[in-house]
């Protein structure tokens, strides 16, 4: 057997109703052979929030995974807690890969300038902390949350494990003025010097981290959350997430 731990993003999932957060991506990897699961952590947890529960539903079920290929699989704050999980349950499981998708691995922008900006008693956090609640998180801390997302976990990325990063790369010629400004703001995307636009400045050396463009598979702009479950309703295709995780995880 071989499994998939899916890790979710920040906000926009529920552990009170079932919202599908990745679409019919589950469905697509088990048709391939792996048995997917979806880490139950909270809209509104921080990184180190998310880590605990996740290493508590995956102990939960250590009987079931012992012996066998895991690959974990985040997206966006996902990506971090697949890291932090990874290093706390290396030596316990067979953890094959990790696959960051889109994670702000150096950091999020947006997030440190949110932080920056508005203190901890601040109504924006008092209003998250409450679309925490009805999401269904418990303790929803949002302020502790995008503090987190704020800070360089790049030293947390496991050297023996291997690491697929997926990142957004577009055309700075199909991208309208406001677009650019946007991604500017939220991403911290800069101009790669070859007519395209990276939302990812990550640099690793490390043999087992590989790299890919998210956006291969179309030649046109695509939403950063698109290829998760949002219609493409800003244009382009979308990216068949399913078949670029097959393609590298066949692989181990």
């Amino acid at each position: 057997m071989k499994f998939i731990l899916l890790f979710h993003g920040l906000s926009f999932t529920s552990q009170r109703w079932n919202i599908p957060y990745w679409g019919n991506i589950p469905d697509q990897l088990e048709e391939q052979g792996f048995t997917c699961f979806q880490v139950p952590t909270g809209a509104y947890d921080s990184p180190e929030q998310a880590c605990k529960k996740a290493v508590a539903f995956i102990k939960s079920k250590k009987s079931v995974f012992l012996n066998y290929p895991i690959h974990l699989v985040g997206h966006s704050r996902g990506g971090i807690d697949a890291i932090l999980t990874a290093q706390v349950l290396d030596k316990d499981l067979n953890i094959s890969s990790i696959s960051c998708i889109s994670a702000p691995i150096q950091g999020a922008l947006a997030a440190k300038k949110i932080v920056d900006k508005y203190t901890k008693t601040s109504f924006l956090y008092k209003l998250l902390n409450l679309m925490g609640k009805i999401l269904g998180d418990k303790n929803p801390d949002a302020y502790e949350a995008l503090r987190q997302l704020s800070l360089d976990w790049s030293d947390k990325i496991s050297s023996t494990i291997k690491i697929f990063i997926y990142e957004s790369k577009y055309p700075v010629h199909k991208m309208s003025w406001l677009w650019k400004r946007i991604a500017s703001f939220l991403y911290g995307a800069e101009h790669a010097g070859d007519g395209m636009v990276n939302f990812s400045n990550l640099k690793l050396n490390q043999s087992n981290v590989e790299f890919f463009c998210m956006n291969s598979l179309s030649d046109k702009i695509i939403y950063h959350w698109s290829m998760l479950r949002w219609p493409t309703w800003l244009g382009g295709k979308r990216v068949d997430l399913a078949s670029l995780l097959l393609s590298n995880l066949s692989k181990l």
